[in-house]
């Protein structure tokens, strides 16, 4: 049933395509014919009595102000859902009756006994039938509603003339009206054609916008899904603004703020391949776009091996069997130049629609310097301790509580105690409270000098 009434409704749409096209071409028609028939009339003044001159050119006239009209009522309707076999039905009349009448030019008018003047009149009719044609065809019917009555009484005519030259034109109009409706028939199954083929394509482009409506519906859902999954890491990450952007802009907006934010950002599936690298890591590692996206992290971003001997690939595949333990991570990562660096890595999950995970959002700070300051500081203490543990002297640390915090090993061949006895006591058992005063005056001076802690 679908079918049908969808069928009916594209004959209905080209019918009214086909006299859309007829229409457009009738004033200029019927404005042309109207001229060439003044120049007929004119062409016989001589020799056919005026009183029919006149009436030819009355009817003449009649058939051109009724297409005319016709052509202004049509434009009233033309943007509407007009009733196409209405007009169809009108405009076969109406052509049929011009038809005629150029028909009857051949009694009313006819140059009787001059051939030159009566091969220039079958000449226009020949060329009028022919324009009739090609401005008609889009309308089945139409080019032989005009060029049947016309050419038929033309052909009559001309054999009423008798002799070997009234027959011959006479055979000639047939042959040539013959010609002339095969061409409109065939001219007009390929307007018809194109004219549903139009159709089609535009069915099938409203059928590609709402698809495309549909694939840009999913987009925004996955858009918002993968917004909601990042809020969280956005927010971990400190990016207020990346944040509010998201919120308060549009996607557009959000990933020019990932593309242009000052942190590491990167996309990588399971297999560990890169699918998107923002600006900021492009320029940390020192690749371009292209050397990143599509390459495995492994032998790009990450080296096989750290400094300390760890496997990093083995924890790149552990990253995504157990996103819990690696949902924040630090691992040493590589440059292009080769160099080794430290970042601390969020992962958040991506997931499909159907919930399965598809890939990682990866965003990291540089923590290099500060993992080098770590490792200066465990130097550090490294060989204070050593110094410290291996002097004769007694060396201690105390806080603001006059607590040890600190013993060397030395005190106890000194006084008797371990380390760890002297650092449990209190300070009133191992100083007396003039020293004990003594020592906190100091340190409040000191404290002075130098400023408080907090300050």
């Amino acid at each position: 049933m679908n079918s049908q009434t969808g069928s009916r409704d594209l004959n209905e749409d080209t019918l009214r395509e086909q006299i859309h096209l007829a229409m457009k071409q009738l004033p200029t028609m019927q404005a042309a014919s109207f001229i060439v028939a003044l120049v007929l009339a004119f062409s016989v003044r001589d020799s056919v009595p005026h009183a029919n001159i006149y009436a030819w050119i009355l009817m003449v006239l009649a058939v051109v102000v009724s297409r005319i009209v016709h052509y202004l009522r049509f434009l009233r309707v033309r943007d509407q859902l007009f009733a196409g076999r209405y007009w169809k039905n009108i405009c076969l009349v109406l052509v049929f009756l011009s038809g005629i009448v150029w028909g009857l030019s051949a009694f009313i008018i006819f140059p009787v006994g001059n051939p030159g003047l009566i091969a220039l009149f079958v000449l226009v009719m020949a060329s009028l039938s022919a324009a009739t044609t090609v401005s008609h065809s889009s309308i089945r019917l139409a080019p032989t509603a005009w060029a049947g009555p016309a050419m038929l009484l033309y052909a009559v005519r001309c054999a009423m003339e008798g002799g070997e030259a009234g027959y011959t034109l006479s055979g000639l109009i047939v042959l040539y009206l013959f010609t002339v409706l095969r061409y409109s028939f065939i001219h007009h199954d390929t307007i018809t054609s194109a004219i549903a083929l139009k159709f089609e394509n535009l069915g099938l482009l409203e059928e590609v916008r709402k698809t495309q409506d549909i694939l840009e519906t999913r987009v925004e859902e996955r858009t918002a899904e993968l917004r909601h999954s990042n809020e969280s890491l956005i927010r971990e990450m400190g990016e207020r603004e990346l944040a509010e952007a998201a919120l308060r802009a549009g996607e557009e907006r959000y990933r020019e703020l990932v593309k242009h934010a000052n942190s590491i950002v990167v996309r990588w599936n399971a297999n560990g391949v890169i699918t998107f690298v923002n600006e900021f890591a492009q320029r940390f590692f020192g690749y371009a776009e292209e050397e990143l996206v599509g390459k495995n992290v492994m032998g790009t971003i990450v080296a096989l091996v750290s400094r300390e001997g760890v496997d990093l690939e083995k924890m790149i595949q552990g990253i995504w069997h157990n996103l819990r333990v690696f949902e924040r991570n630090e691992n040493e990562n590589l440059r292009k130049n080769g160099e080794r660096v430290w970042i601390s890595w969020t992962n958040q999950p991506i997931f499909s629609k159907s919930g399965e995970l598809v890939e990682l959002l990866s965003i990291g700070q540089d923590i290099t310097e500060r993992k080098r300051a770590e490792d200066a500081l465990r130097e550090s203490e490294k060989k204070y301790r050593l110094l410290a543990d291996n002097v004769s002297d007694v060396i201690f640390t105390m806080d603001f509580n006059l607590q040890l915090t600190y013993v060397s090993p030395s005190a106890e061949r000194s006084y008797g105690w371990t380390a760890e006895e002297l650092q449990a006591f209190h300070p009133s058992d191992y100083m007396t409270p003039a020293s004990a005063k003594l020592v906190s005056e100091m340190l409040a001076y000191e404290l002075a000098l130098q400023g408080s802690p907090e300050a």
